[in-house]
């Protein structure tokens, strides 16, 4: 059966109004969803730029007591101790000697 010029024009307009309104209403539900995952990355980023402003101003870990400079200079004084052997920027310089020895005479016999 071939329908009408007219009839097509009313299937598919209500075929593009069905598809249109289902995709707002999706669309919708998404933004809702990408409005609540906003606030919480907005609540993420909030205390990102929070922790940041607190570590410039203190110069070093938040939140951190004496204990923790006090234990953190303890343990870069060990690693010097280990391993600062001089500037580690140039090559060692080796200084070989020639062993001395002793001279013996053959006993003649």
């Amino acid at each position: 059966m071939v329908l009408p010029c007219r009839m097509w024009k009313d299937v598919l307009c209500s075929c593009a109004h069905d598809f249109c309104s289902t995709f707002a209403n999706v669309n919708t539900k998404f933004r809702a969803a990408r409005v609540t995952t906003d606030l919480v990355q907005k609540l993420f980023v909030d205390k990102i730029r929070e922790y940041t402003s607190k570590q410039q101003t203190s110069g070093g870990p938040v939140d951190a007591g004496p204990e923790y400079q006090q234990e953190l200079d303890r343990e870069l004084f060990k690693l010097k101790q280990m391993f600062d052997k001089g500037d580690m920027n140039m090559f060692p310089t080796f200084k070989f000697e020639d062993p001395k020895f002793e001279v013996f005479d053959k006993p003649q016999s």
